[in-house]
């Protein structure tokens, strides 16, 4: 019973937002701006050929700890083939610390990532690892979409412990493109008509007192060729209460309400800015509607997609959040320009 009411109150504030800017006429045969046309087709516009990212992740081999000494040896596995998108492990190895194998991944409208950790330590005269362990990750789309790839790894090991092997090799094609060496690394690909695979292989070993673990951190982002700068601060008092990031969906931006903010909102969007004070403003709390009112889109599950279609670019738009108290008070919540080339 909660969802209708919350779908009603939605369109309640949207209509009220619009009324009390002056938009909308409370009158039958209303009429829009060209540019509120425009941003219609964009934001509210079925997504009847919605882009979906997806990604996997296997292990051609079992998936490895082990410890040796004080009169023990210690073995332990998982088998190879493919893995839940959640794996934790932690087994007690004798002679050992404890050991971890753990891994997420991760596929929504705006990241596909993999997050993997090993570790592992060791007491006087024991000598224990886990791996060498290899990932097969793979993400893929149901379309064509550019995307970033970005790798990063936390690596630590005791005095005396060496330091923790990684390799990642981009493509799977032979070559390897990232070691626990390597500094940096930042690259664009496309996808869609070929998935992107990435072959993962990292190593612990502890043969003295001591400690060694390792962190892999795989990151694809959508490449839409977008600027998008903090334009507005929210008076609701729980800022950042709205959030704007690219997603895979229409080359657009993807405005999204903090999980924890639970008042009814809409997005104003606008192709100009108009700045407004709202009621709940004074001198020594303004509280500012940024945006030109060309559109206002309802939030109806916490977030609402904007395409950008290559046939509006280039395109400079200004999008914030509007929520309603239950006082019935409007309140401004954070802003953003978007630049898209």
């Amino acid at each position: 019973m909660r969802a209708p009411r919350r779908a009603c109150t939605t369109v309640a504030i949207r209509r009220y937002v619009m009324v009390w800017l002056g938009y909308f006429a409370e009158i039958p045969g209303i009429t829009m701006k060209q540019t509120t046309i425009l941003f219609a087709a964009i934001a509210l516009a079925p997504l009847l050929h919605a882009q979906q990212v997806a990604v996997s992740l296997s292990s051609p081999n079992p998936l490895v700890m082990s410890s040796i000494g004080t009169g023990a040896v210690n073995n332990w596995q998982i088998p190879g083939g493919q893995l839940a998108n959640f794996g934790y492990y932690a087994p007690q190895l004798a002679g050992a610390g404890p050991a971890f194998l753990t891994w997420t991944t991760q596929a929504a409208s705006t990241i596909a990532a993999l997050s993997l950790h090993q570790q592992i330590s060791a007491g006087a005269g024991v000598t224990a690892s886990v791996g060498e362990n290899e990932f097969l990750f793979i993400v893929s789309a149901t379309a064509p979409i550019n995307v970033t790839l970005k790798l990063e790894s936390l690596l630590h090991a005791s005095a005396g412990v060496a330091i923790p092997a990684m390799t990642v090799d981009v493509g799977d094609d032979g070559t390897i493109d990232y070691t626990q060496a390597t500094v940096f690394y930042e690259q664009g690909f496309s996808i869609g008509n070929s998935p992107l695979p990435i072959r993962i292989t990292m190593e612990n070993e502890v043969a003295v007192t001591g400690l060694s673990w390792s962190s892999l951190f795989v990151t694809v982002k959508p490449k839409n060729n977008l600027v998008i700068q903090p334009a507005a601060i929210g008076c609701t008092g729980a800022s950042p209460d709205l959030f704007c990031d690219p997603t895979f969906v229409g080359a657009g931006v993807e405005f999204v309400r903090q999980p924890l903010f639970s008042l009814p909102a809409v997005v104003v969007l606008g192709l100009g800015v108009q700045p407004m004070l709202l009621p709940i403003s004074t001198p020594v709390a303004p509280c500012l509607l940024l945006p030109r009112p060309d559109a206002v889109i309802t939030l109806f599950a916490n977030s609402h997609t904007v395409l950008i279609p290559p046939a509006v670019r280039p395109v400079t738009f200004w999008g914030q959040g509007v929520a309603m108290d239950q006082a019935g008070t409007l309140l401004a919540m954070d802003g953003y320009r978007i630049v898209a080339q």
